[in-house]
């Protein structure tokens, strides 16, 4: 019997003999390449073993710093997020040298070299920005805008995710911001910087329990792989908040289905409607929010509260919101002025009550006053042309503040500023039981008629009058108009619901919100209405469940805005905020 050891492994139905080269040579040259190709598969399966392992280790991090502070805050805040990644379990590395430049993915580019070095499978690129951008309320104060975003930045290529906290706040230097944020900031992206590394390509590939790796190299991953259950259930929240968030969108939208109701905004982020420009095709919004916080070992729910802002939204064009003053807290809703152009804002400066007026345009000031530590304004609203605000303060009564003085004017009822057909700014309102205007300066020794009932709301100036509201009973009210050159009343309109936030238009109309429904709709809640004093009808534009409110209509008479307030959020989302989206539509023609 032939040796199989010199024959090779073969079939025994194959004729030796009439493969190529004849006899036992054929054989050989069968072993030789049955050989080749078992060692060459041998060889091919070692070689992809070798290039599918990571040529990093995944479980190490390098933790990276672009931007500056100052030395002393940069390496903190560097070493704040060294620290929680080593405590999760991550081999986190500090790199001490600055990421220089400006385009960001250069940085990309640098810290992946640098990830290289070390085998870092990801690196933590911090990215930190302090800048001043305009002068503060207080005049030894700037504004300055805070941001630190963390990108993980996967060393072998793949996307980079980012997530990114931003605030504004008032203060004397960039360090003193930076310093008051430092906590804020890990509290928001520690947790947020974990959840992305777990996401990372190079750590997805180890956590499976299936992938093992040399001893030295599944030290950490072992760790992490007992960890990912936390993270799990981070993600799980935030895509919980995420769903809320946007079934409160589609409930704003919802909500505003009726015919030519449009309504945008996010419930969750709510804009307050503060005031609308001349010709109606921007809305003035107070923003106050506060941002869920998702920490990794508690379930208990925390907040942050960023600075609240003013902005100015063109109704064409919400996405794109501009910021007209951005604050620690505004303790009362701004005010605008009857076109729209002004706004005043009683805010905190410096740990003090503040009162600003600011031009809507293009965000300077009008005026500026620090109050009293411990005084408030329930009450203001800036003069037409934004150099004056009306206040009552608590404890003190009223005043106008200027430029340079504060005027104590007597206590003013229900008062509003005006403009005059001249353009000069008066302060109408109820002394005694008088009607009243006063100058910007404070007198008032012009004789006008004696009210009826007691006023309501000053409504604005049409036609050579001023239109006021006049409370008839706990629900009515009545229109009446005073001639400004003859100082007399003329006659009473017809009985209506009584409005907040009431506005005339140029047509003599009057709109704004109500307590009452049209047919069909169910009652108890506010609606925007429409009254003309000429016919006593009135036209009820919204109907539903939420609340309409904060109405104000265009000076042109075009457009009516308003905040339609939402259902109250579930207990686990609830951030002690009024829900409210911005809602507007055109007006019907008289």
């Amino acid at each position: 019997m032939t040796d199989p050891k010199a024959t090779g492994i073969v079939d025994d139905d194959v004729d030796l003999s009439k493969i190529p080269g004849g006899g036992g040579g054929g054989a050989k040259w069968v072993a030789i390449g049955v050989l080749v190709l078992v060692l060459g598969g041998i060889g091919a399966g070692i070689a992809y073993f070798v290039t599918t392992l990571p040529a990093t280790d995944p479980a190490r991090v390098v933790v990276a710093l672009r931007g500056s502070v100052d030395p002393e805050f940069d390496a903190n805040i560097r070493q704040d997020f060294h620290a929680r990644l080593h405590n999760f379990g991550f081999d986190a590395i500090e790199d001490e040298v600055p990421v220089e430049g400006a385009d960001l993915e250069a940085a990309y580019a640098e810290v992946r070299r640098r990830g290289l070095e070390r085998e870092a499978g990801t690196t933590l690129l911090l990215d930190l920005s302090v800048v001043a951008e305009r002068p503060g309320v207080v005049t030894d104060q700037q504004l300055f805008r805070a941001a630190l975003s963390v990108h993980v930045v996967p060393t072998e290529g793949g996307d980079v995710g980012t997530e990114t906290a931003e605030f504004t706040y008032e203060n004397t230097t960039a360090r003193n911001v930076a310093t008051g944020l430092r906590d804020t900031w890990f509290a928001t992206l520690a947790p947020a910087a974990i959840d992305l590394l777990y996401q990372s390509p190079a750590l997805e590939r180890v956590l499976d329990p299936e992938t093992s790796l040399e001893a030295s190299r599944m030290t950490y991953v072992l760790t992490l792989r007992d960890k990912a259950d936390l993270v799990n259930a981070r993600t799980a929240r935030v895509e919980a908040f995420e769903q809320y968030r946007r079934a409160g969108l589609e409930e704003a939208t919802r909500t505003g289905s009726e015919e030519d109701i449009h309504c945008f905004g996010d419930p969750s982020r709510p804009w307050s409607v503060i005031g609308i420009d001349g010709d109606g095709s921007h809305v003035i919004v107070q923003e106050s929010y506060r941002n869920p916080v998702f920490r990794l070992e508690s379930m208990r729910d925390e907040w942050t509260e960023p600075p609240e802002s003013l902005r100015v939204i063109e109704i064409a064009n919400p996405e794109s919101p501009r910021t007209l003053l951005s604050v620690g807290h505004f303790y009362t809703l701004a005010e605008t002025s009857p076109d729209g152009a002004w706004a005043s804002a009683a805010l905190f400066a410096r740990g003090v009550p503040a009162l600003v007026s600011v031009k809507i345009e293009d965000g300077s000031f009008g005026t500026r006053w620090l109050l009293e530590a411990g005084e408030r304004v329930p009450f203001h609203q800036p003069s037409p042309d934004g150099q004056a605000i009306l206040a009552r303060l608590q404890r003190s009564g009223w005043y106008i503040w200027d430029r340079e003085n504060a005027l104590p004017v007597p206590a003013v009822r229900d008062s509003r500023f005006i403009r005059l057909p001249s353009g000069e700014g008066r302060i109408v309102g109820q002394i005694g039981s008088d009607l009243a205007l006063l100058e910007p300066n404070g007198r008032h020794d012009e004789p006008w008629p004696r009210l009826p009932h007691p006023l309501h709301e000053v409504l604005g100036v049409v036609d050579g009058s001023i239109a006021v509201s006049l409370r008839l009973n706990r629900t009515e009210c009545e229109i009446v108009r005073v001639d400004l050159a003859t100082h007399t009343a003329g006659p009473p309109s017809g009985a209506m619901p009584c409005l907040s936030y009431g506005s005339v238009l140029p047509d003599g109309r009057v709109v704004g919100a109500a307590n009452h429904s049209a047919s069909g709709d169910p009652p108890g809640d506010m609606e925007v209405v429409l009254f003309d004093p000429q016919t006593a009808g009135l036209t009820v534009l919204t109907r539903g469940t939420t609340r309409d409110e904060l109405v104000y209509a265009s000076s042109s008479g075009n457009r009516v805005v308003w905040s339609r307030r939402l259902e109250a959020p579930p207990e686990e989302f609830d951030n002690r905020l009024f829900r409210r989206a911005v809602c507007w539509a055109d007006l019907p023609p008289p």
